[in-house]
């Protein structure tokens, strides 16, 4: 079995960053096609956080993963990590195990990566701007990713802690991108939010026409990062998974019939070529996503095999 850590996981995707955004793209198009088998995940509340376990089979790299991640929110005051995880790859032929991966780094990559392969299919062609709310894990990957897609400019980074805005801005700018740090949202081609806020952080007069939202952070029904002047300017809604529409950033507005459910799709029929993605320069386009097992498994796929061609990882005698 293959070890691969943090700085293995990082150096495999950066290794080939078009080519790992590829194999998740398959992975959501696999999952609407109901190629392999993504269960919701299943979790639970524990006293100070909360735990999730997320299986999945891929029949198109035929292998098997199941990430354990965690959310606990005190974890930053002992140095540790807000979303600890491990993914376990194993080989659907035999059940064995292949790999013990890094859940936290892939994490990191695969919602980030989720996010720029909706800014592919649904953002302008012509995307410069970039505004990036939350400045922690997610706000580095996702301002590393979307510029691999749309040529990005210039990014504004909004964060309530100021002193983070300001070391993701200069990141960004060690990229050859120019960057800003924000108080309150500027008006961009792409808008990304990835707070831990349980209210709206961008309103309806923060979106212009022809802008594409990527809103990530809010994952359970009573927490939102869009308010219901915001979700009513979109032309068009998709999801991750379907499991997004009991998020409260499109739960709360379904049940007060500001929009459709049976108009909202996942992004994996877009790939698929089954849905339409951007079909006019005005139009207001949504990503919502939650986290699907479908991304953990393309991208642990994709960390293994690249791992394996670059010699990265450290193997260990596990079972027979």
């Amino acid at each position: 079995m293959l070890l691969i850590g943090p700085d293995d996981v990082r150096k495999a995707v950066e290794s080939d960053v078009q080519s790992f955004l590829d194999s998740l793209a398959r992975g959501l198009k696999e999952k609407s096609l109901k190629e392999g088998w993504y269960p919701s995940r299943l979790s639970t509340d524990l006293p100070r956080g909360w735990i999730g376990i997320m299986p999945a089979f891929s029949s198109g790299s035929n292998v098997v993963a199941v990430k354990i991640v965690g959310v606990f929110p005190e974890n930053p005051k002992k140095g540790l990590p807000t979303v600890p995880a491990v993914v376990v790859l194993l080989d659907a032929e035999d059940g064995r195990a292949l790999a013990l991966i890094d859940g936290f780094t892939l994490t990191e990559y695969r919602t980030g990566g989720a996010s720029a392969v909706s800014a592919k299919y649904l953002a302008r062609r012509d995307s410069e701007t970039l505004l990036v709310v939350g400045a922690g894990t997610q706000g580095r990957s996702h301002s590393r990713l979307i510029p691999e897609v749309l040529p990005i400019k210039k990014v504004y980074v909004m964060d309530l802690d100021e002193a983070k805005a300001r070391k993701l801005s200069e990141l960004i700018k060690s990229r050859g991108i120019d960057s800003e740090v924000v108080s309150s949202p500027r008006q961009a081609d792409v808008m990304v939010t990835v707070t831990t806020s349980k209210t709206p952080v961008l309103t309806g007069e923060h979106l212009a026409k022809g802008s594409h939202v990527c809103a990530v952070g809010a994952y359970t029904p009573d927490a939102r990062e869009l308010d219901d002047t915001a979700i009513k300017k979109f032309d068009r809604i998709v999801v991750d998974t379907m499991d997004s529409l009991k998020a409260g950033d499109l739960a709360i507005p379904i049940s007060k019939g500001l929009i459709n459910p049976e108009e909202i799709y996942e992004l994996g029929e877009i790939v698929a070529g089954r849905r339409p993605g951007r079909e006019s320069y005005d139009e207001i386009t949504l990503y919502k996503s939650v986290g699907t097992s479908a991304l953990d498994v393309a991208a642990a796929a994709h960390i293994y095999y690249k791992s394996l061609e670059l010699g990265l990882g450290k193997e260990v005698e596990w079972g027979v």
